[in-house]
């Protein structure tokens, strides 16, 4: 007979690192649509429906301030990766998006989306086979403008490059370590393991990558042609004397909401003109609909 931990280990086996959820979808036919999987000494809740989720995440999510950590991930970003952490480190963080992230604040950046979305929009006419590097400027340049206070005002500027490659080496590396996650007692020899090498590596690399933008806000202020942002804020903050975030962690928590924000907008995005290419009826009717809707509103939206 199978023994439960072979069970665990062959059901762990089963999951396509970089495509879970449908081993997840699968799962949740027999057993639900929240259940438990267990990482290596780490439960993990799986949650497969809206209703689930809001439930979960919004109201029972409001009691709770604990993360489970990753170890694959902590070795990426050096130790410190606020939103997969729990206790002090993850408070302390989410006290700051609290402050960064007011409703006044986020209104002073709807007229750059606007902006944002007229670019997107013209460069996708003019060049239309470039549609994804479009998607990938306007996503970035939304994202950076709010955290750095820097507009990108071109898809070959390298900045975006910079991120996409910094999002997709935190998916590629930290799918490959998930053993660390699985099976904890390889974190105590974990300079044995390839893996260390490359994280070590790559958490080098995102280091520079986030100083540059956190010290380019510096510079700019410095200067006096800052725009107002996100990590400014949190600049103000610890030269105020915030002692519970360090100045590196500042500028990891201002890149969280960078990554974040790109990473969403790109995939909603790509999901949307995917829809729209499979269902081009569906597509016909919506563009009859809006051309509707813009005769009755132009002058609100003449960018469309």
């Amino acid at each position: 007979m199978m023994s439960k931990n072979i069970s665990l280990i062959i059901a762990s086996l089963q999951c396509d690192p970089s495509f879970p959820q449908h081993q997840y979808a699968d799962w949740a036919l027999t057993h639900g649509p929240v259940y438990t999987v267990m990482q290596g000494d780490t439960p993990q809740i799986i949650v497969n429906r809206a209703a689930e989720a809001r439930d979960v995440f919004v109201k029972q999510g409001a009691y709770t301030q604990n993360r489970p950590p990753f170890r694959s991930i902590m070795l990426l970003r050096d130790g410190y990766f606020p939103s997969l952490m729990n206790g002090s480190k993850w408070q302390n963080a989410r006290k700051m998006w609290q402050v960064v992230l007011s409703s006044s604040a986020i209104k002073n950046y709807i007229p750059y989306q606007e902006l944002e979305s007229e670019q997107l929009l013209l460069d996708t006419l003019n060049e239309p086979l470039l549609w994804y590097d479009h998607l990938e400027r306007f996503a970035n340049s939304v994202g950076m403008v709010m955290v750095n206070g820097y507009r990108i005002t071109s898809s070959s500027d390298p900045i975006v490059k910079e991120t996409v490659e910094d999002l997709y080496d935190l998916s590629r590396v930290g799918f490959s370590g998930n053993m660390l996650d699985f099976w904890p007692f390889l974190e105590r020899v974990v300079w044995t393991l390839p893996i260390y090498k490359v994280g070590r590596r790559m958490a080098k690399k995102h280091k520079d990558y986030i100083w540059k933008n956190y010290f380019g806000v510096k510079q700019r202020a410095e200067q006096g042609t800052r725009l107002p942002s996100f990590n400014r804020t949190i600049q103000e903050r610890l030269q105020e004397g915030w002692t519970e975030v360090s100045e590196l962690e500042g500028a990891e928590i201002g890149q969280h909401l960078l990554s974040g924000s790109t990473d969403t907008v790109v995939s909603t995005l790509t999901t949307c003109i995917a829809a729209v290419m499979s269902l081009p009826g569906r597509a016909t009717q919506s563009a009859r609909r809006l051309n509707r809707s813009r005769l009755h509103h132009s002058a609100r939206t003449d960018f469309v």
